[in-house]
């Protein structure tokens, strides 16, 4: 304890249920409660599941992700399978509407409620991040309707909104700040979100056991940072 240390972060600026990142970041928040020192270098992931593997390789130390990530962080890779310990270390917020959010295109018709948008949603062409709380939410709203798309591809957030562009998606789940960008560029339209179906999304901070175990006062002193965000 006190020593200096060498840190890896994995952030996610396109994500806002974890810009505290953003902030800490920013402002260098770390700086005040790390051993003097200390430095944090700052990865960018385009999504948690990114995060996750980057961790699982040890090259990073400290991650912000979504739930689904997060969760399957601590289990997937434990030592005994041989995996990385991962722990999740705090909650950095939940809501129905961060990660929970289904567009569609714009000239589709309008609905009374979100159910019946993703019920429109049947034998037409879909996608996700896979793997990610978006994932999570898109395969509950079609299990809850009983939908089933013709397709339910795997396309990262950057290839959603290019295909929304081009017309060649019918629906996409996706989180913000990337839902409200694609409404506000005109490409597609929100129906249906987390709060249609009952559904929490949550975003976490993922640590290294090992940085757990060898250094609770580095531990400490990120979610002390954390609440200055």
């Amino acid at each position: 304890p006190g020593e200096k240390v060498d840190l890896v972060v994995g952030y996610q600026p396109y994500y806002t249920a974890s810009w505290s990142g953003v902030v800490n970041n920013g402002k260098g928040f770390w700086k005040k409660y790390l051993p003097e020192g200390s430095t944090a270098t700052f990865q960018i992931g385009l999504q948690g599941a990114v995060i996750v593997n980057a961790m699982t390789g040890e090259k990073q130390h400290i991650g912000y992700v979504g739930d689904v990530p997060a969760i399957a962080a601590t289990f997937r890779n434990l030592r005994d399978r041989g995996g990385t310990d991962l722990r999740i270390v705090a909650a950095l917020g939940t809501s129905e509407q961060q990660c929970n959010i289904m567009l569609v295109r714009n000239d589709a018709p309008d609905f009374k409620d979100g159910k019946e948008a993703v019920k429109w949603l049947g034998g037409k062409q879909t996608s996700a991040p896979q793997g990610a709380c978006s994932d999570r939410f898109a395969r509950l709203a079609f299990e809850q309707t009983g939908t089933k798309p013709a397709t339910y591809l795997n396309q990262n957030v950057e290839v959603i909104t290019t295909n929304f562009r081009a017309g060649k998606l019918d629906g996409a789940t996706v989180w913000e700040p990337t839902a409200s960008k694609i409404e506000m560029t005109g490409l597609a339209k929100r129906v249906a979100t987390g709060r249609d179906i009952n559904a929490i999304d949550g975003a976490f901070l993922v640590m290294a056991n090992d940085l757990i175990k060898q250094r609770p006062d580095v531990v400490k002193g990120w979610l002390e940072s954390e609440i200055d965000a």
